[in-house]
């Protein structure tokens, strides 16, 4: 479950939830006890899976979300309507943290240098976009029980994912094989293969490194580190190459390193 659920009223509360590795939008009553998700009727909830920094502002729901390869937009909520806008439009620094103030939407912007509360040129009443017609779906909440244990009631602390990373929680490891200038295959030492995620699904890492016994080296052949945490999501890759060059039994390993970034989906 995403942190800070939201307090829809007196009685219930909105929280992204993740299921299956897919986040969908839930909703419990807690003086009744059910328990329900908030989904698209038409069955097609692709904008659901990009959600993030939920607010409740004047009894509707707004959140960031992106579903391309562009800023994170703007999405709303009206349970009394029932019906969803995702927006469109983009803006620099990307839409995070929205609410809103007298029909007013304000949001937070990341920028290289800054962070900017920024106004929503459209009002809550008239954001324009893709609409999308909700319903409610009652879930059995027997199913979903928090794990048992005393409440932790200690200091307040920031959410820093790299402190959840631990290589060794999901690795593989592989032999070094290598066809020398003989065409002789031949075992050249070991290496391994993690993959880490932090609980918060903000960062993803992935990657190769392996120990040459016979050449008596140690090499990242790919790092691949995927941060959602900004007004986009960003990709950075980092390989350090050993290339091979020079005649037979004269053989030298020129080295090549490459850091890359990008943005994806």
């Amino acid at each position: 479950m995403e942190k800070f659920p939201q307090a829809l009223d007196d009685e219930r509360i909105v929280f992204i939830a993740m299921r299956e590795g897919k986040r969908e939008l839930w909703l419990f009553n807690y003086v009744s006890k059910e328990l329900f998700k908030i989904e698209n009727n038409q069955d097609d909830n692709d904008p659901w899976a990009y959600m993030r920094d939920l607010n409740v502002s004047e009894g509707k729901i707004f959140f960031g979300y992106n579903s391309d390869d562009r800023m994170y937009k703007l999405g709303m909520i009206d349970l009394e309507t029932m019906q969803a806008v995702f927006s469109g439009r983009d803006f620099s620094g990307g839409v995070l943290n929205p609410v809103s103030s007298g029909g007013t939407v304000y949001y937070l912007a990341t920028f290289v240098s800054r962070n900017s509360l920024m106004r929503f040129p459209e009002t809550a009443d008239s954001i324009s976009g893709n609409k999308i017609d909700l319903q409610l779906t009652k879930l059995d909440n027997q199913d979903y029980k928090v794990a048992s244990g005393p409440p932790y009631t200690g200091p307040s602390k920031p959410y820093i994912g790299l402190r959840y990373m631990n290589p060794f929680k999901l690795w593989f490891p592989f032999p070094l094989i290598r066809l020398n200038v003989d065409t002789i295959i031949r075992f050249d030492g070991g290496g391994i293969f993690s993959m880490m995620q932090d609980p918060m699904d903000m960062n993803s890492i992935s990657f190769w490194a392996f120990a040459d016994i016979y050449y008596k080296m140690a090499m990242i052949d790919q790092f691949i580190w995927q941060n959602t945490n900004m007004g986009f999501p960003l990709r950075v890759n980092f390989s350090e190459k050993a290339l091979m060059s020079g005649k037979k039994q004269k053989a030298a390993f020129l080295y090549r390193q490459v850091l890359s970034f990008r943005t994806v989906n």
